[in-house]
Protein backbone atom coordinates (compact mmCIF):
# COMPACT_ATOMS: atom_id res chain seq x y z
CA UNK A 1 0.00 0.00 0.00
CA UNK A 2 1.04 3.37 -0.70
CA UNK A 3 0.94 6.99 1.43
CA UNK A 4 -1.97 7.87 -1.08
CA UNK A 5 -4.44 4.43 0.24
CA UNK A 6 -2.95 4.40 3.74
CA UNK A 7 -4.11 8.67 3.95
CA UNK A 8 -7.17 7.64 2.22
CA UNK A 9 -8.32 4.33 4.17
CA UNK A 10 -7.64 6.75 7.25
CA UNK A 11 -9.60 9.54 6.19
CA UNK A 12 -12.59 7.20 4.85
CA UNK A 13 -12.41 4.91 7.73
CA UNK A 14 -12.67 8.04 10.53
CA UNK A 15 -15.67 9.37 8.58
CA UNK A 16 -17.13 6.24 8.76
CA UNK A 17 -16.47 5.57 12.51
CA UNK A 18 -17.90 9.39 13.23
CA UNK A 19 -20.95 8.56 11.42
CA UNK A 20 -22.17 5.50 12.35
CA UNK A 21 -21.32 5.66 15.89
CA UNK A 22 -23.34 9.24 15.81
CA UNK A 23 -26.36 7.50 13.84
CA UNK A 24 -26.20 4.32 16.56
CA UNK A 25 -26.14 6.77 19.83
CA UNK A 26 -28.96 8.80 17.72
CA UNK A 27 -31.40 5.84 16.75
CA UNK A 28 -30.15 4.29 20.31
CA UNK A 29 -32.11 7.46 22.36
CA UNK A 30 -34.79 7.33 20.06
CA UNK A 31 -35.35 3.82 20.66
CA UNK A 32 -34.83 3.59 23.95
CA UNK A 33 -37.99 6.46 24.55
CA UNK A 34 -39.86 3.95 22.84
CA UNK A 35 -39.02 0.87 25.49
CA UNK A 36 -39.92 0.38 28.21
CA UNK A 37 -36.81 0.78 31.18
CA UNK A 38 -37.18 -2.90 32.13
CA UNK A 39 -36.82 -3.88 28.06
CA UNK A 40 -33.91 -1.52 27.84
CA UNK A 41 -32.35 -2.71 31.07
CA UNK A 42 -32.21 -6.23 30.07
CA UNK A 43 -30.98 -5.69 26.68
CA UNK A 44 -28.31 -3.91 27.63
CA UNK A 45 -27.76 -6.90 30.21
CA UNK A 46 -27.81 -9.12 27.21
CA UNK A 47 -25.23 -6.92 25.02
CA UNK A 48 -22.86 -7.11 28.04
CA UNK A 49 -22.88 -10.77 27.69
CA UNK A 50 -22.39 -10.85 24.24
CA UNK A 51 -19.79 -8.18 24.03
CA UNK A 52 -17.56 -10.09 26.41
CA UNK A 53 -18.05 -13.73 24.17
CA UNK A 54 -17.03 -11.32 21.03
CA UNK A 55 -13.74 -10.02 23.05
CA UNK A 56 -12.59 -13.92 23.24
CA UNK A 57 -14.42 -14.62 19.64
CA UNK A 58 -12.31 -12.17 17.44
CA UNK A 59 -9.43 -12.55 19.53
CA UNK A 60 -7.32 -10.51 17.67
CA UNK A 61 -7.26 -13.04 14.56
CA UNK A 62 -9.00 -10.75 12.21
CA UNK A 63 -6.86 -8.32 12.84
CA UNK A 64 -3.67 -10.74 12.06
CA UNK A 65 -4.38 -11.35 9.02
CA UNK A 66 -4.38 -8.01 7.96
CA UNK A 67 -0.92 -7.58 8.98
CA UNK A 68 -0.14 -10.96 8.06
CA UNK A 69 2.43 -11.27 4.80
CA UNK A 70 1.93 -13.91 2.13
CA UNK A 71 -1.62 -14.40 3.60
CA UNK A 72 -2.64 -18.27 1.52
CA UNK A 73 -6.19 -19.38 1.61
CA UNK A 74 -5.16 -21.97 4.56
CA UNK A 75 -4.52 -18.78 6.61
CA UNK A 76 -8.21 -17.57 5.79
CA UNK A 77 -9.71 -20.77 6.23
CA UNK A 78 -8.10 -21.35 9.95
CA UNK A 79 -9.43 -18.35 11.47
CA UNK A 80 -12.84 -18.54 9.56
CA UNK A 81 -13.04 -21.87 11.08
CA UNK A 82 -12.06 -21.35 14.81
CA UNK A 83 -13.80 -18.05 14.50
CA UNK A 84 -17.46 -20.05 13.84
CA UNK A 85 -16.43 -23.11 16.57
CA UNK A 86 -15.43 -20.60 18.84
CA UNK A 87 -18.92 -18.72 18.36
CA UNK A 88 -20.60 -21.61 18.16
CA UNK A 89 -19.35 -22.65 21.73
CA UNK A 90 -20.30 -19.25 23.26
CA UNK A 91 -23.87 -19.45 21.98
CA UNK A 92 -24.53 -22.92 23.01
CA UNK A 93 -23.01 -21.82 26.66
CA UNK A 94 -25.22 -18.90 26.82
CA UNK A 95 -28.48 -21.08 25.50
CA UNK A 96 -28.29 -23.98 28.25
CA UNK A 97 -27.15 -21.30 30.70
CA UNK A 98 -30.22 -18.69 30.25
CA UNK A 99 -32.71 -20.66 32.68
CA UNK A 100 -30.55 -20.13 35.36
CA UNK A 101 -29.40 -17.13 34.15
CA UNK A 102 -32.94 -15.76 34.21
CA UNK A 103 -33.79 -17.48 37.32
CA UNK A 104 -31.11 -15.92 39.30
CA UNK A 105 -32.29 -12.52 38.45
CA UNK A 106 -35.72 -13.64 38.59
CA UNK A 107 -37.10 -12.34 35.23
CA UNK A 108 -38.69 -15.46 33.29
CA UNK A 109 -38.33 -13.67 30.04
CA UNK A 110 -34.89 -13.14 30.26
CA UNK A 111 -34.66 -16.88 29.06
CA UNK A 112 -36.21 -16.87 25.49
CA UNK A 113 -34.71 -13.32 25.59
CA UNK A 114 -30.75 -14.79 25.98
CA UNK A 115 -31.90 -17.61 23.47
CA UNK A 116 -32.92 -15.63 20.35
CA UNK A 117 -30.25 -12.52 20.76
CA UNK A 118 -27.48 -14.16 21.50
CA UNK A 119 -27.40 -15.05 18.03
CA UNK A 120 -25.28 -11.76 17.50
CA UNK A 121 -22.46 -13.65 18.98
CA UNK A 122 -22.98 -16.42 15.87
CA UNK A 123 -23.34 -14.02 13.11
CA UNK A 124 -20.68 -11.50 14.04
CA UNK A 125 -18.13 -14.40 13.72
CA UNK A 126 -19.45 -14.87 10.01
CA UNK A 127 -17.73 -11.61 8.60
CA UNK A 128 -14.89 -10.81 11.04
CA UNK A 129 -12.23 -13.04 7.66
CA UNK A 130 -14.49 -10.93 5.24
CA UNK A 131 -13.82 -7.71 6.55
CA UNK A 132 -10.19 -8.42 7.64
CA UNK A 133 -9.70 -9.55 3.57
CA UNK A 134 -11.52 -6.14 2.50
CA UNK A 135 -9.29 -3.94 4.71
CA UNK A 136 -6.36 -6.37 3.17
CA UNK A 137 -7.67 -5.23 -0.27
CA UNK A 138 -7.59 -1.46 0.68
CA UNK A 139 -11.59 -1.40 0.15
CA UNK A 140 -12.65 1.20 2.68
CA UNK A 141 -15.37 2.78 1.14
CA UNK A 142 -17.50 -0.59 0.57
CA UNK A 143 -16.66 -1.03 4.05
CA UNK A 144 -17.97 2.26 5.23
CA UNK A 145 -20.76 1.83 2.90
CA UNK A 146 -22.07 -1.60 4.10
CA UNK A 147 -21.58 -0.30 8.03
CA UNK A 148 -23.57 3.01 7.78
CA UNK A 149 -26.51 1.56 5.55
CA UNK A 150 -26.50 -1.56 7.89
CA UNK A 151 -26.64 0.78 11.13
CA UNK A 152 -29.16 3.35 9.45
CA UNK A 153 -31.57 0.39 8.26
CA UNK A 154 -31.83 -1.33 10.73
CA UNK A 155 -31.85 1.58 13.08
CA UNK A 156 -34.84 2.60 11.01
CA UNK A 157 -36.53 -0.58 11.28
CA UNK A 158 -35.79 -0.87 14.97
CA UNK A 159 -37.61 2.54 15.43
CA UNK A 160 -40.90 1.15 13.97
CA UNK A 161 -41.06 -2.07 15.87
CA UNK A 162 -40.37 0.11 19.11
CA UNK A 163 -42.87 2.24 17.72
CA UNK A 164 -45.75 -0.09 17.05
CA UNK A 165 -44.89 -1.86 20.71
CA UNK A 166 -42.70 -4.90 20.28
CA UNK A 167 -40.68 -3.96 23.17
CA UNK A 168 -37.32 -5.48 23.48
CA UNK A 169 -38.07 -7.65 20.29
CA UNK A 170 -37.44 -4.29 18.76
CA UNK A 171 -33.90 -3.90 19.69
CA UNK A 172 -33.08 -7.24 19.17
CA UNK A 173 -34.64 -7.15 15.65
CA UNK A 174 -32.47 -3.98 15.24
CA UNK A 175 -29.10 -5.36 15.99
CA UNK A 176 -29.64 -8.52 14.62
CA UNK A 177 -30.47 -7.23 11.23
CA UNK A 178 -27.54 -4.78 11.33
CA UNK A 179 -25.28 -7.65 11.83
CA UNK A 180 -27.06 -9.78 9.07
CA UNK A 181 -27.07 -6.82 6.69
CA UNK A 182 -22.92 -6.39 7.41
CA UNK A 183 -22.48 -10.36 7.13
CA UNK A 184 -24.25 -9.88 3.82
CA UNK A 185 -22.88 -6.60 2.20
CA UNK A 186 -19.33 -7.69 3.30
CA UNK A 187 -18.90 -11.20 2.03
CA UNK A 188 -20.84 -9.66 -1.81
CA UNK A 189 -18.36 -6.79 -1.25
CA UNK A 190 -15.54 -10.09 -0.91
CA UNK A 191 -16.94 -12.28 -3.54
Amino acid sequence: MNKKNIASGFFITGFERIFTQGAQILLSIIIARLVSPSDYWIWEFIMVLVHISTVFIDNGLGSALIYKHNLNQNDINTVFTFNVCLSSLFYIIIFFTAPFISSFFEIPSLNIYLKVCSIIIFIDSLYIVSTAILKVQGKYTKLAIANFSSTTISGIVGIFFAYIGLGIWAISYSINNQELHKFTNFNNQFC
